[in-house]
């Protein structure tokens, strides 16, 4: 099952049997398992020097019903020429004068029939995690000016624009929204840790590659070595 406002506060194990503190909606408990799963960033197997890759930012839009977006499409991209050197600039720290981004449509249902979301990805420079209203208000008209030009006619159907920065996601998620951790070419830490039935998944671990591809098949493997192990009924408890 899955349990709404919970916080995980810490694990134990004895007798062969994980015990783990959580706090649940405001009262703390016990869960009791065989096995255990984290989820969280492996960062303590990279060197404190490993270079990190760039949190992603965002513009997020609300678009009425009236404007289709093109079929069968899930992504768009818009990449200006010379990428080697304007994604440089952005490693390093600077606002290039051209970069690129890609939208794509959200998919996600909506209380509201008459409109859709769309959500334009992009980078900041390196160690700008936030930005003041007049730099929102530049990238704003940035991302809008080119995608009018990919999706012509969008721009007298949107509802509601808002630019989301690293920053802000952490504050709203609790999760960076980096895509690909550490930039390291060492293998990546294995699933497995020196307590047993204790393991860890995400991007942080095996396998190798980035992004909720790799996060993705990183749970697939580890929840298929339990399965393999087998799994007794009525083995949580709380």
């Amino acid at each position: 099952r899955i349990m709404l406002h919970t916080h995980y506060l810490e694990h134990k194990k004895s007798d062969g049997r994980f015990s783990v503190r959580v706090n649940h909606k405001g009262s703390t408990g016990e869960l009791r398992s065989d096995y255990l799963i984290n989820a969280c960033g492996n960062d303590t197997a990279y060197a404190v020097v490993t270079k990190q890759g760039l949190p992603l930012s965002m513009m997020c839009l609300v678009v009425s019903n009236s404007y289709t977006y093109p079929e069968d499409c899930h992504t768009l991209t818009w990449y200006e020429p010379g990428i080697s050197q304007w994604f440089k600039e952005l490693d390093d720290g600077v606002t290039p004068a051209r970069f690129g981004f890609h939208v794509f449509n959200s998919g996600l249902s909506s209380t509201d029939s008459t409109c859709y979301t769309l959500n334009v990805y992009f980078y900041l420079p390196r160690a700008t995690h936030q930005l003041d209203e007049k730099q929102r208000d530049y990238y704003s008209a940035y991302l809008q000016k080119h995608l009018w030009l990919m999706l012509p006619g969008i721009q007298h159907h949107i509802r509601y624009t808002r630019i989301v920065t690293p920053d802000d996601f952490a504050n709203m998620h609790g999760l960076s929204s980096r895509v690909t951790p550490y930039i390291t070419t060492l293998p990546k830490p294995r699933n497995t840790t020196s307590t047993d039935h204790y393991f860890r998944i995400g991007q942080t671990v095996f396998p190798p590659g980035d992004h909720a591809g790799a996060a993705a098949l990183s749970g697939y493997l580890v929840a298929n070595t339990i399965i393999a192990n087998g799994i007794s009924s009525g083995n949580l408890e709380y």
